[in-house]
């Protein structure tokens, strides 16, 4: 898709034939991957990054910044080396004079290729060899390389990898590639639906048209950018429809952050975690977060919540996780839910005090004073949930479903009683 995409929007200027020698070949590589070779006759920041690129069929393209990942110069020693290529026989001198020059202008492909030419005329041609690396072992050359593709090795970017390690490493890079693509694809999209031209609707469309699980991470890169809900909402809405139609445990796990953590959009963290009840096959795994979100004091440090505000935010943490719990219907955090349904903090309160009076003038004194108060804050969704899943009711009496979980806990033939 991306492919065609791309080729679709080349603005293509047909410019007749032209009647140049030497038709350099840099090499421009867009966004899908494909790689076009031809002069780039005009660049740089004055255009905007636009590329006029003259291919050597004589056609001239214009491709705008977005259309291409990048593009790099053909060497300037390039054009000297046809030159002298057409110059250049099939004799041990005549190639490997070649050869050498190319090393001296750091033309590796080339040296190599013209120095294999020479052992294949002379395969005792000691520099050529020593040029491509072999060495001579036991009275014969022998090309490492060689060796390492009979061991079984693959070369990857200069490295020799074991082909387990070589599969891992082409995964990867295939995966960073198309994050790269998609990202900029996105860009494109986004800037697009969110302009007033033209193409407004039909990149809406297409956004959420989107259905590649490669696209979730890119996706989720998105929503979350940087700071807490700089993403405007239609942009947000827009991306968590696309994640609620992709099924990948990255999208479910994204899904669960924006409903743990979202601010202001009640609408999206509803569907999130609707969509999320309906994913029996990463029900397990969002469950186990919901569950490690219930810890009353999830970072160990719930001694430092002294002020009203960081109670709120750690009160709003624990009723989502049970909320979500009773709402994705995965019955564990028992124990979890019962410690949430009443949390004690100390929190410190600031009061101004008031001057000392004298007569009929008020005296310098008075101050701020601190006061530590203790509060139990209640979790109304933590029994709500206990409720749904074990049947009992004990509403807000921690006390009491402390004393159910431990009695269901209990063997039935332990005796608790001390011997007397």
């Amino acid at each position: 898709m991306l492919k065609c995409l791309c080729f679709a929007m080349l603005a293509c200027v047909l410019a007749g034939s032209f009647a140049e020698a030497q038709v350099r070949r840099d090499e421009v590589t867009l966004h899908s991957g494909h790689v076009l070779f031809g002069s780039v006759t005009k660049s740089g920041p004055q255009n905007a990054g636009e590329l006029e690129l003259l291919l050597e069929d004589g056609t001239k393209l214009i491709l705008n910044r977005e259309l291409y990942r990048s593009w790099k110069p053909e060497p300037a020693a390039m054009a000297e080396y046809r030159e002298r290529l057409a110059q250049t026989t099939r004799t041990v001198e005549s190639q490997w004079e070649l050869a050498k020059w190319c090393e001296e202008q750091k033309l590796k492909p080339e040296t190599d290729t013209h120095a294999r030419i020479v052992i294949q005329l002379d395969p005792e041609h000691e520099l050529a060899r020593r040029a491509l690396g072999h060495q001579r072992i036991r009275g014969r050359w022998e090309d490492p390389e060689e060796a390492k593709r009979a061991q079984g090795y693959v070369k990857i970017e200069g490295r020799w990898v074991d082909p387990d390690i070589s599969e891992i490493e082409k995964l990867t890079q295939e995966y960073r590639t198309k994050q790269i693509t998609w990202k900029k694809e996105l860009n494109v999209l986004f800037k697009q639906a969110t302009g007033s031209g033209r193409n407004r609707d039909e990149a809406a469309r297409k956004i959420l048209a989107i259905r590649d699980a490669e696209a979730v991470d890119s996706l989720v890169e998105r929503l979350t950018q940087t700071k807490p809900d700089v993403t405007p909402l239609p942009q947000r809405a827009a991306i968590l429809e696309v994640l609620c139609e992709i099924p990948t445990l990255s999208s479910s796990l994204a899904l669960l952050d924006y409903y743990m953590t979202n601010a202001d959009d009640q609408e999206g963290r509803d569907r999130a975690i609707q969509t999320l009840a309906q994913r029996a096959a990463h029900k397990p795994q969002v469950a186990k977060r919901l569950a490690d979100q219930l810890d009353v004091d999830l970072l160990g440090n719930r001694e430092k919540y002294t002020d009203e505000s960081t109670v709120r935010e750690n009160q709003v943490r624990l009723h989502r996780a049970a909320t979500a719990l009773r709402i994705i219907d995965v019955r564990i955090g028992i124990e979890a839910l019962i410690s949430s349904i009443r949390v004690p903090y100390t929190v410190t309160k600031k009061f101004r005090e008031n001057a000392a009076l004298s007569g009929d003038n008020v005296q310098s004194g008075g101050g701020t004073r601190e006061v530590k108060q203790s509060i139990v804050e209640e979790n109304k969704a933590a029994w709500e949930t206990l409720e749904k899943f074990t049947g009992q009711k004990f509403a807000n009496n921690q006390a009491a479903w402390l004393q159910w979980w431990i009695a269901e806990n209990t063997p039935a033939n332990l005796d608790l009683r001390r011997d007397q």
